[in-house]
C-alpha cells in the first residue's frame, strides 16, 4: 500500500534523510527547530530537512556534554549528530529555550569540523521591532552561511524553494483541518506532518496525492473529542495509543502539527528575505517559547470551537516553556468547559501504562 511509505518515513525520519542526501546527492542542512526556515538552506545547495527527535534508550555521547536540564528531543538530536552517521553540510539552531540556545556551543566544542549557524529571532513576536530585528538575524545568517560555505545564497533557487515549502505546509495544515470533521485519523496527519520535515518537497506532495486523494471516503475514526498541546509529538505510536483509548484528536497545539503549519510568506515581496523572516514573527500560532499574549486562551477558544471534550498537555520532562505555561493554559481551557490532564513523556516511543490508565480515567470521567 501506498500508505506504509508514509508510515515508514514517519516511523524513521533519520532513514529518509540520508536516503534523500544520497538520491539527491547533496549534504544535509539540518534545522533543529521549526522556526527554521528550511527554504533557506534549499537555496544555498543543501536539502534542507527538519532534525526530528529519536526515541532512544539512552543517550551516552549526549549526556557527556549536554547540561542535565535539556529535554529529551534536544538530548536525541545532539546524539544523532555526535554519531556522525548522516552527510550532514550544516547544521542550523535558532535562539529559544534554554536547551536549544546551548547545541551550537556544545557542538562547536564536540565537533570542531561541523558548521554550525544560528538564527537569533526575538523572543518578543509581538514588539513593534520584531520584524526588523528577525530580517536582520536572516541576513546575518546567510552572511555567516556564505563564508562557511563558500557558495552564495541562489536566489532563483530561493523562490521555487519558498513556493514548494509553502504547497507542504498547506498542504499539512488542510489536514489538520480535516481533523474536526473526523475525515481522517489524526494518526495519519501526524504521519504526513513529520514525513514533510524531511522528504524533498514535490516527493512528498507527489505521495500525499496518493495517500490522500481527493474522492476518497473518509476514514476517520469514531471517539472523544480532545485537544492535543506540545512541542513536538514523540511519535506516531504515540498517537496511535491514544486512539485506542476512544480519544479523538480534533484540535491540534504542536510544533509537529499546526504550529508550524501555519507560516506563510507574502507573494512577490520586494524583498524575499524579509518576507521569510517576517512570516516566522506572523505564524498564526506560536510555540510557548516565543512570548505572545493570549496564547492560552486562544488555544481554548480553538479547542472549544472544534468541540473538544478534554485536552492533553503533553510535556517533555524539564521543558520549561511548557511548563511555564501549563497553570495558564489549563484555566484558560477550564474557563470553557474543557478539563485536562498534563502528561509527561521522556525518552518513550509508546504510551506507558500508567499514561494509558490516565488517559482512560480523563475520557471515563466525561459526562
Amino acid at each position: 500500500m501506498v500508505a506504509d511509505r508514509l508510515d515508514a518515513v514517519a516511523d524513521d525520519p533519520i532513514a529518509e534523510a540520508r536516503s534523500r542526501a544520497a538520491l539527491e546527492g547533496r549534504a544535509l542542512g539540518l534545522g533543529l527547530s521549526s522556526y527554521f526556515p528550511l527554504e533557506v538552506f534549499d537555496a544555498f545547495g543543501l536539502a534542507g530537512v527538519r532534525m526530528l527527535p529519536r526515541p532512544m534508550d539512552g543517550y551516552p555521547q549526549a549526556d557527556g556534554v549536554l547540561q542535565a536540564f535539556a529535554c529529551a528531543p534536544v538530548r536525541s538530536m545532539l546524539e544523532t549528530l555526535l554519531q556522525a552517521d548522516l552527510p550532514i553540510g550544516l547544521v542550523g539552531s535558532t535562539s529559544g529555550c534554554d536547551a536549544v540556545t546551548t547545541v551550537p556551543g556544545i557542538l562547536n566544542a564536540a565537533m570542531p569540523s561541523l558548521p554550525v549557524v544560528s538564527l537569533r529571532l526575538p523572543i518578543a513576536v509581538e514588539s513593534e521591532a520584531a520584524d526588523r530585528h528577525a530580517t536582520l538575524a536572516l541576513l546575518d545568517l546567510c552572511r555567516e552561511t556564505e563564508a562557511i560555505l563558500g557558495r552564495p545564497l541562489d536566489l532563483g533557487v530561493l523562490e521555487t524553494a519558498v513556493v514548494d515549502r509553502e504547497a507542504v505546509r498547506v498542504r499539512v495544515g488542510n489536514l489538520f483541518g480535516r481533523l474536526p470533521t473526523r475525515d481522517i485519523p489524526a494518526s495519519r496527519a501526524y504521519a504526513a506532518a513529520i514525513a514533510a520535515q524531511v522528504m524533498a518537497p514535490r516527493a512528498f506532495l507527489a505521495l500525499c496525492d496518493e495517500v490522500f486523494p481527493a474522492d476518497a471516503a473518509p476514514t476517520g475514526t469514531d471517539g472523544i473529542p480532545i485537544l492535543l498541546s506540545g512541542e513536538l509529538v514523540p511519535s506516531v505510536q504515540w498517537i496511535r495509543d491514544l486512539e485506542s483509548l476512544g480519544a479523538a484528536i480534533v484540535s491540534d497545539d504542536t510544533n509537529t502539527g499546526t504550529r508550524d503549519a501555519g507560516r506563510r510568506v507574502r507573494r512577490d515581496p520586494p524583498n524575499r528575505l524579509k518576507a521569510i523572516a517576517e512570516s516566522l514573527m506572523h505564524r498564526p500560532v506560536h510555540s510557548p517559547e516565543r512570548f505572545v499574549s493570549g496564547r492560552p486562551r486562544g488555544v481554548a477558544a480553538r479547542a472549544r470551537e472544534a468541540g473538544v471534550k478534554a485536552a492533553i498537555l503533553l510535556h517533555y520532562k524539564f521543558c520549561d516553556p511548557s511548563a511555564f505555561e501549563a497553570p495558564s493554559l489549563v484555566a484558560a481551557l477550564k474557563e470553557v468547559g474543557i478539563p485536562s490532564l498534563v502528561l509527561e513523556v521522556d525518552r518513550q516511543i509508546t504510551m506507558t501504562g500508567g499514561d494509558r490508565t490516565r488517559v482512560q480515567t480523563l475520557l471515563e470521567a466525561l459526562p
